[in-house]
């Protein structure tokens, strides 16, 4: 059914209503004056009529509905009726297109001289426009040659209306039937809560036509961005949302303009922005349209902290002797961008290691703590700031423990954080491994292998017998057991006698026990 048809049907469904409800009211006797009228008694017989003075409305306001339709009643007791008002409920009519209003007169458009409507604005001072209907009992504003274009971001309207005495039913009506626009709606939301100093995130616009069966054209919206935060230098800029967007790299505003949306659909506009200065950033957008208005205005929040990439690094050599000077080479460095606040290192020695001792090789003004010497624990290394591109060096010396097995693994790792963002986390801890060899060894025959004569001499029964390589050990020994303990060295690497000579760097003492050598030199 056309709108005009529903025009029509319902004139004659409320002239039919109110010609009963009148004869109900007042009986059928002639033309009665229009103060003479009980309209809040109307009001209550005719199912909510709204009295207005000497007219009433079937709605006061608009809704977005295209099929609804306004009726506005006024009686002939006066030949001009003036300030019929329909007003804005909070969202309806903030955008009214009177291209798209229709009017019906009845009894007939000679009865109306003039219909001026009068529109207050959201925007702008109002705006009126007169017209004549002639003869036509169905039109349109436009029609008539009426200028609509200020009709814009309407709130209220009001209808002046002079007319001729009408017939003798002592009332008519004009039926108006328009589509209120709802305005466009947007949210907003940034691709990260956080970014460094000079990072970037997504900024993510999505605007959406609430009107289900009205199109919104002229969509627009113009997102000025807090200081601090700007397009990045490779916008990645993406948008569904036609029209016309802009976001060149650098600048500190994104705009969508001239865009249309069909009933109902939504679409998206991404942009890459860059923090240029720490804090936080709000950021806020608004939503207009053509024939919508203004609509919401949606806001986010990011972060923009300074940013430091920490690097450390260790290093130590691959083999580790038992009872032997074991060092890491521990090296911290600020890749930057900015200063590192609070930087902190952790090195928890690993099993089968005892503290020796800790120096630096490079950089100054850090507070270092260490387990005692020779015990086992964590060393913690601080400074409340590490420039962008300073490096320190730590060199942690630890004994490896006689009781590291052969060719097990000693493993150390050592972990930097700060205050500061850092965005590369991956390279804030470092790994470093040695393996364990005995490059000398001595041995209780068929038994056990030892990585040093006095660990041996500990672990021997007595009496019995040490085989030793015919090689140097470089350590003294010290007797005092009460055992009687016979080395026995000039052997080779399967402990098989091979003539050669064994040789202890000395001194050698003997306290308690006896001590017997075969093929030894004590220097």
């Amino acid at each position: 059914m056309s709108m005009i048809d529903q025009w029509t049907n319902f004139r004659k469904l409320i002239r039919a209503v109110t010609i009963a409800g009148c004869l109900a009211l007042f009986g059928q006797t002639a033309v009665f004056a229009a103060s003479t009228y009980d309209f809040a008694s109307l009001g209550a017989a005719s199912n909510g009529f709204k009295p207005q003075g000497n007219r009433y409305l079937v709605s006061s306001s608009f809704i977005n509905d295209p099929s609804h339709l306004t009726a506005i009643y006024y009686t002939s007791g006066d030949p001009t009726v003036t300030g019929i008002i329909i007003k804005a409920d909070g969202v309806n009519l903030r955008s009214f297109d009177l291209n798209d209003m229709g009017f019906i007169v009845d009894p007939g458009p000679d009865n109306i001289t003039s219909l001026k409507i009068t529109a207050t604005r959201s925007v702008g001072t109002p705006v009126s426009v007169t017209v004549v209907p002639g003869n036509s009992s169905t039109f349109k504003l436009s029609d008539l040659g009426a200028n609509l274009s200020d009709f814009t971001s309407v709130t209220q309207l009001q209808f002046d209306i002079t007319m001729n005495k009408v017939l003798n039913l002592d009332f008519a009506t004009i039926t108006i039937g328009n589509e209120v626009h709802w305005p466009p709606a947007i949210a907003t939301a940034f691709g990260a809560a956080d970014i460094p100093l000079d990072g970037t995130t997504s900024l993510t616009f999505t605007v959406e036509n609430p009107n289900t069966a009205a199109t919104l054209s002229g969509v627009a919206f113009t997102d000025n961005l807090p200081e601090g935060l700007i397009v990045a230098p490779v916008p990645n800029l993406s948008s569904n949302c036609g029209g016309t967007i802009t976001a060149p790299a650098g600048s500190s505003a994104v705009t969508l303009a001239g865009a249309d949306l069909a009933p109902a659909a939504s679409c998206t506009v991404s942009v890459a922005v860059q923090g240029t200065t720490a804090g936080q950033k709000d950021n806020s957008v608004t939503v207009t349209s053509a024939n919508g208005g203004t609509g919401n205005s949606a806001s986010a929040t990011v972060n923009v902290a300074t940013a430091a990439d920490l690097a450390i690094a260790n290093a130590v050599p691959t083999i580790a002797v038992p009872l032997n000077s074991l060092t890491y080479t521990i090296t911290l460095t600020n890749n930057g961008p900015n200063d590192a606040q609070n930087v902190s290192i952790s090195d928890t020695l690993p099993p089968n290691t005892l503290f020796t001792s800790i120096s630096m090789g490079g950089g100054s003004g850090w507070n270092i703590s260490t387990p005692a010497v020779g015990g086992a624990g964590t060393i913690s290394c601080t400074k409340s700031a590490v420039a962008s591109g300073e490096s320190a060096i730590f060199l942690v010396s630890v004994q490896v423990g006689a009781g590291a097995a052969n060719n097990s693994i000693i493993t150390n790792v050592v972990t930097a954080t700060a205050q500061t963002v850092d965005p590369n986390p991956t390279n804030n801890n470092a790994v470093a491994s040695s393996t364990v060899a005995y490059p000398v060894r001595a041995g209780l025959s068929g038994y056990s292998y030892y990585p040093t004569l006095t660990a041996a001499c500990v672990d021997v029964a007595s009496p019995n017998t040490i085989d030793a390589w015919g090689i140097e050990f470089p350590e003294s020994l010290t007797f005092n057991q009460g055992k009687i303990i016979t080395i026995r060295g000039g052997n080779d690497a399967s402990f098989q006698n091979n003539g050669t000579v064994t040789t202890i760097n000395g001194p050698l003492l003997v306290v308690s026990g006896k001590f017997i050598s075969e093929r030894i030199a004590v220097r």
